[in-house]
């Protein structure tokens, strides 16, 4: 179980991060310095998004998915879900987390107001998951 006062830094070690100095990179490493218990949406998902501290952060997403499988960072309604998902191929590889990201897929696809056009990006990821479930 992760430790949610510590940070990716302490969990993780040291990041080498990107060899070049940019507003993302900054953030994420500002980001890894700071205990996981305070990361907000828009923190899980642009860390996630870039493929950080997956190991400690996709189950405290699917935490916040279980409640709200449709929560929003900074970009759209439901841009978690659809970083979560962007992450499948690893999350795959537990099963008990892959078994809650299920879960998480079947409760967003009962919500209504994913045919509103504000949701086309997360339905469009929705149905490249379930694509990719069912394609040989």
């Amino acid at each position: 179980m992760t430790k949610v006062s510590e940070s990716l830094e302490v969990l993780d070690g040291p990041w080498s991060g990107l060899s070049w100095d940019t507003g993302l990179t900054a953030k994420v490493a500002r980001l890894r310095r700071q205990p996981l218990q305070s990361l907000g949406v828009e923190d899980l998902r642009m860390l996630i998004g870039q493929e950080v501290g997956l190991a400690h952060l996709i189950p405290l997403a699917l935490d916040v998915l279980e409640a709200n499988p449709l929560a929003e960072g900074a970009l759209y309604p439901g841009d978690l879900l659809s970083n979560v998902l962007a992450a499948q191929v690893w999350i795959a590889e537990h099963d008990t987390l892959w078994e809650r990201l299920l879960r998480v897929v079947a409760n967003a696809l009962k919500e209504p107001c994913l045919l509103e056009p504000s949701y086309l990006p997360l339905y469009q990821r929705l149905g490249q998951f379930a694509q990719d479930q069912f394609s040989d």
